[in-house]
């Protein structure tokens, strides 16, 4: 009963993660400017989120009473030195920990303490939902297929924002209104007027993009998964395929295409080295190159006007992401080891030249420089370690790392050329159910890990070291 309450609170929370429904109780604002980055505000599926927490924490202290119960119910004592000896899981957990902790330090350095604290605690909210989705009940597909679902909900909000032109406000959905022909809205200009981009329920097109990058990537991998003798299935997921790459097509995200591009490239180069002969496989590459070559000819005049330079607003775009590369340096250099604090980059991008409109004001384009910047040399090197620690577990589980290098590529390219996956609330979200699920991938050597991540020892692990 606990299990199936924690199932539905988890489903739910994949399936609404991209809307933006939030209750704001301090506008920031700089330079005369709403600071975006500065707002102080609480979503909706943080509501979710700790709920889930919460019912995983009673979920886990009922679990532990197995750690002296086998699955038969023989009593088998777990010596000290067991519960003592070092493990790569332990290892990961304490260096998440220390990681957590100097992030929140970071307010004490921070130029905005409050802000420091948000952004702090968002990262310790991401990190619950990756344990929630690593060691919780959800298997790989169910978590994939309502992380999909919610995918398939924006994809076709944001084709209809394309094709009518038009957005809508609806707070309550957390949705704001884009007029085409309002500064600020990202568009895409040529002699044929004014072109808004897809957006979905996101604040920017950029944002849905990678979040389409990372549903495809998993929506692909369900597909090649598929028994080809379910045509249900394998339609139902070819669909999902077309919806989702028909609107990634509209967010005009040029770092979101790269993302995807190399991911089926990378995939293609894979299937050759290992001479795998897959006619799913086949139909599907041969599907999207139609799929974009189609829509590339339909919106031909769009896309050349996106990888030109001849528009003042693609002009903007490249000459803005150079100079906050340089503007990071600049940000690193003053504190090198300590950083600016957690979530305060924009506001020491501000100190470092406040003449600027306050809608300048932006993160680097670049989460690697942004990381370094907010937490310095010593939240790099801890956020490294934790990783380091966290791939060291999962390669000890799986010798076949080509799937997690493969599917891990498109997803440092997003890093590479944008800032949200860290940035933002619903970027580390899904950052964390992306590697998450990733983790989790129907490892089988993951079922006897997981309760040792939490601590307890999985029964069937322990009846089977006692022979």
């Amino acid at each position: 009963m606990l299990e199936s309450k924690l199932k539905f609170l988890l489903k739910s929370l994949l399936f609404l993660l991209p809307w933006q429904t939030i209750w704001i109780y301090k506008e920031g604002i700089l330079n005369g400017v709403k600071w975006q980055y500065g707002t102080l505000g609480f979503y909706a599926t943080e509501i979710l989120l700790w709920l889930c927490a919460v019912l995983f924490l009673i979920w886990y202290l009922k679990k532990i009473k197995l750690r002296v119960t086998d699955y038969k119910g023989t009593l088998i004592p777990i010596s000290h030195r067991d519960e003592l000896r070092i493990t790569k899981e332990k290892i990961f957990l304490a260096s998440l920990l220390i990681f957590l902790l100097y992030a929140l330090a970071s307010k004490y350095w921070a130029l905005d303490m409050l802000v420091a604290e948000q952004s702090s605690l968002r990262l310790m909210e991401a990190t619950i939902l990756f344990l929630l989705i690593l060691v919780g009940p959800l298997n790989f597909r169910e978590s994939t297929i309502y992380f999909i679902a919610g995918a398939a909900v924006q994809s076709l909000l944001g084709i209809w924002q394309f094709l009518t032109q038009t957005t809508f406000a609806y707070k309550w959905l957390g949705l704001a209104s884009h007029p085409v022909f309002e500064a600020g809205t990202s568009i895409i200009s040529n002699t044929d007027g004014r072109w808004l981009r897809a957006y979905g329920a996101f604040p920017h097109p950029n944002i849905l993009g990678g979040y389409l990058v990372i549903s495809l990537i998993l929506t692909t991998l369900l597909f090649l998964k598929s028994d080809k003798q379910n045509l249900l299935r394998v339609t139902s997921y070819g669909l999902l395929i077309t919806l989702q790459t028909t609107a990634l097509f509209f967010t005009f995200s040029r770092s979101a295409w790269l993302a995807f591009g190399v991911f089926i490239i990378s995939l293609t180069i894979l299937k050759i080295k290992n001479k795998t002969n897959n006619r799913q496989f086949l139909s599907l590459i041969s599907y999207l190159l139609s799929l974009t070559i189609l829509l590339s000819i339909l919106f031909f005049p769009l896309v050349q006007t996106r990888f030109s330079q001849n528009s003042n607003n693609e002009i903007i775009s490249t000459s803005e992401r150079i100079s906050g590369v340089e503007e990071a340096w600049q940000i690193i250099s003053a504190k090198p080891l300590l950083g600016v604090g957690a979530g305060n980059y924009t506001l020491a991008a501000y100190q470092l030249n406040p003449a600027r409109p306050g809608w300048e004001y932006q993160p680097v384009h670049n989460v690697f420089l942004l990381i370094f910047a907010e937490l310095g040399i010593i939240g790099a090197v801890l956020l490294l370690l934790t990783i380091l620690s966290i791939i060291s577990h999962l390669l000890s589980l799986n010798k076949n790392t080509a799937p997690y290098i493969l599917c891990l590529i498109s997803y440092v390219f997003l890093l590479t050329f944008d800032h949200y996956l860290f940035s933002t609330y619903a970027g580390l979200l899904i950052s964390t159910v992306y590697l998450g699920i990733l983790a989790k991938n129907d490892n089988p050597n993951l079922e006897s890990s997981r309760f040792r991540f939490i601590g307890i020892e999985d029964p069937r692990f322990v009846q089977n070291k006692s022979g």
